[in-house]
């Protein structure tokens, strides 16, 4: 009776540490899948945190771009606004010097023409001084001709003929001067009347030739400014369109850089997402080789399924949930966000009961007393024993890993990438 008493005792013992040993695996199970969410959270938030920054970076870039742009456009429209300003005073002001210039010229010559209008009774007085010069000149030397014609005369015809001749003489002397004096008297006359309407003319034609010099120098003037607004506008035209040349390529290059920057980081961002979560399978089927190797099945560790339940085990008290809560903005997660497909001991690992003997031999059990103790069992727990003692390797659940169809690593780390969920394993 002793003898047996202290084989149940040794045996309740061993079941106590297996059950203690088995505890301590599964919330070393849970603090990795803890540390794993920690990594996630903290990966997810470092990324974030970048990409917000990259964001503000290439909205500062497209703001000041835009700035760079409306003050390259004011200052272009500043100087030419005063250009055409500048040019419009200049051709203001010459052609005010041209007006100016052609109305001192006209009055010069007004003032030239009344000059000569008020000179002309005095000039007129000289020239006919100078013709009746001319003409007491003539009278005298028509004189001395007659007087030496008369001398001739007498010396050489008798002197009973002198009277007559004389009288002759004297008679075609009056004749001929009052012939003369009548042709400088006719001569006096037209010169009067013909240098006042030859005034008149001749300072008709300067004016005119006046006027048509100044309207031709108007007229280039004008034709002057007109080319140089032309040339104005068109140069106008060419900076504008240069401007927006070169805005266009910066545009172009801006955007082109800022593509660049994104796609390196999110390149980046899937590289260290990709990273990060092999590292955390490699860690999880580690820990979990190293589970089967010390005797403990994945299923023990991720908690009683649901047939230990239908069998009559009951739940223990849970004194903390399966992982910490996420933070907020959290879209990683180990199966919380999917709770429908994951088994009920991923999402409530429970804190076991001591279970049977019969679920937790160690590796050292040999085939005989394991099927001593699965025969003594129930028939529930004598399914369980199998799965403990399986030699097929164990597949992952619907909380994360692989399937039987063997999906790639590649293609779960791009799914995860683009729906930004935790990847997780059990």
């Amino acid at each position: 009776m002793q003898h047996y008493q202290a084989e149940e005792e040794a045996n309740l013992l061993r079941r106590q540490r297996q059950y203690f040993e088995l505890q301590c695996r599964q919330y070393k199970r849970k603090m990795l899948l803890a540390r794993h969410n920690l990594d996630q959270d903290l990966l997810r938030e470092e990324l974030n945190k970048k990409q917000t920054q990259k964001d503000l970076e290439c909205a500062m870039l497209l703001r000041q771009h835009e700035s760079t742009q409306e003050l390259e456009f004011r200052h272009l429209h500043t100087v030419q606004r005063t250009r055409t300003e500048l040019t419009r005073l200049q051709h203001q002001t010459e052609l005010s010097n041209q007006l100016e210039y052609n109305k001192r010229r006209e009055q010069e010559l007004r003032q030239k023409h009344a000059m000569e209008v008020r000179q002309q009774p005095k000039s007129l007085k000289s020239k006919e001084l100078q013709i009746k010069k001319q003409f007491q000149d003539t009278c005298k030397i028509q004189t001395r001709q007659y007087k030496a014609l008369r001398n001739h005369l007498l010396e050489t015809t008798p002197k009973s003929e002198h009277k007559g001749i004389l009288k002759r003489l004297k008679d075609e002397q009056t004749r001929k001067l009052a012939i003369l004096a009548e042709q400088y008297d006719h001569s006096i006359n037209e010169m009067l009347s013909t240098q006042a309407l030859r005034l008149d003319e001749t300072q008709e034609a300067e004016y005119q030739v006046l006027r048509m010099q100044l309207q031709q120098e108007l007229e280039l003037l004008n034709a002057y400014q007109s080319k140089i607004k032309i040339h104005t506008e068109a140069q106008h035209e060419r900076e504008i369109k240069e401007l927006e040349q070169r805005v266009s390529i910066r545009r172009a290059l801006l955007e082109q850089r800022i593509e660049e920057e994104m796609l390196a980081l999110q390149n980046e961002r899937s590289d260290r997402i990709r990273s990060l979560l092999e590292r955390q399978a490699r860690e999880i089927e580690a820990f979990d080789s190293e589970s089967m190797r010390l005797g403990f099945s994945n299923m023990a560790l991720t908690g009683i399924p649901a047939e230990a339940f239908n069998q009559g085990y009951t739940a223990p008290p849970q004194p903390w949930p399966s992982r910490p809560v996420p933070r907020s903005g959290s879209h990683w997660s180990h199966g919380v966000q999917n709770t429908a497909g994951a088994p009920h001991a991923w999402r409530q690992p429970p804190m076991l009961a001591p279970p049977p003997s019969a679920w937790l031999h160690p590796p050292s059990s040999s085939p005989s007393s394991s099927s001593s103790s699965s025969s003594s069992a129930p028939g529930g727990r004598s399914n369980v024993v199998m799965l403990r003692n399986s030699p097929q390797p164990l597949r992952r659940t619907a909380s994360g890993g692989q399937s039987d169809q063997g999906i790639s690593r590649s293609a779960s780390v791009t799914s995860h990438i683009l729906n930004g969920s935790h990847f997780s394993y059990s």
